[in-house]
């Protein structure tokens, strides 16, 4: 009774596991090439723009959600067609070089991807 038990109790973890790796698998996935952009010195007033790209390394369409930023300082522009399996996207950031200083902003992107959402991407910088 305890062997019939235990060997239905693998069974059924078994099952689970290999659902569970398979549902991993399948889906929209999101890799971006680079997640960190440094414009380091930019003269105030002087466009400030960058471009992320990623790709679809899932095996169903991606769709970006929305991208979001922490201040209004930071415009982010995306497509909002879905991007195809093994194709690529651009997230493309604008920052407001109208102030001096330092700055550190956070871009975040939501998607229907199944490895990660939200995606975090980072720009820094100096206007002077």
């Amino acid at each position: 009774m305890k062997k019939t038990l235990i060997i239905s109790l693998l069974s059924c973890l078994l099952l689970a596991g290999t659902s569970l790796a398979q549902g991993n698998k399948s889906g929209a996935r999101i890799k971006f090439i680079k997640t960190e952009y440094n414009f380091g010195s930019v003269k105030q007033n002087n466009p400030a723009e960058c471009r992320f790209v990623f790709q679809n390394t899932g095996n169903e369409p991606l769709v970006l959600a929305s991208v979001g930023t922490t201040c209004g300082c930071t415009v982010p522009e995306w497509s909002k067609k879905p991007v195809m399996p093994g194709k690529y996207g651009i997230v493309k950031v604008s920052y407001n070089t109208s102030h001096k200083g330092s700055f550190r902003k956070v871009v975040s992107v939501k998607s229907n991807a199944a490895n990660q959402s939200p995606y975090i991407l980072r720009i820094s910088g100096k206007v002077e």
